[in-house]
C-alpha cells in the first residue's frame, strides 16, 4: 500500500487537528496506530544543487513525513477526513 507524503508544514497543520480531536497524551503514537490506523515515519534525503549541471554547488536536507496505513480503508477515511 503506497504511502502518504506531507511536506513537514502540511504535515504539523494536519497533526494540529489529530491533537484537538483526540486530545493530548503521552500515547498519541498509540492513538495514531490503533484508532487512526497509520505510523509516521520521517525521511531526509539529500538534495544536490549543481552550477551547470556538472559541479555541485550546495546541498541541503529535505525532510518528508510519510504516513504509512495497515489496510486501505482507514488510507481512504483519513485522506477523506484530513485533506
Amino acid at each position: 500500500m503506497k504511502p502518504i507524503a506531507y511536506k513537514p508544514k502540511d504535515w504539523e497543520l494536519i497533526w494540529e487537528q489529530i491533537v484537538k480531536e483526540q486530545g493530548v497524551s503521552i500515547n498519541i503514537s498509540f492513538v495514531c496506530r490503533r484508532k487512526l490506523g497509520f505510523t509516521v515515519r520521517r525521511h531526509q534525503h539529500w538534495v544536490e544543487e549543481k552550477e551547470d549541471n556538472v559541479h555541485i554547488r550546495y546541498g541541503y536536507y529535505r525532510e518528508t513525513i510519510y504516513l504509512d496505513f495497515y489496510n486501505e480503508s482507514m488510507r481512504t477515511l483519513f485522506l477523506l477526513k484530513y485533506s
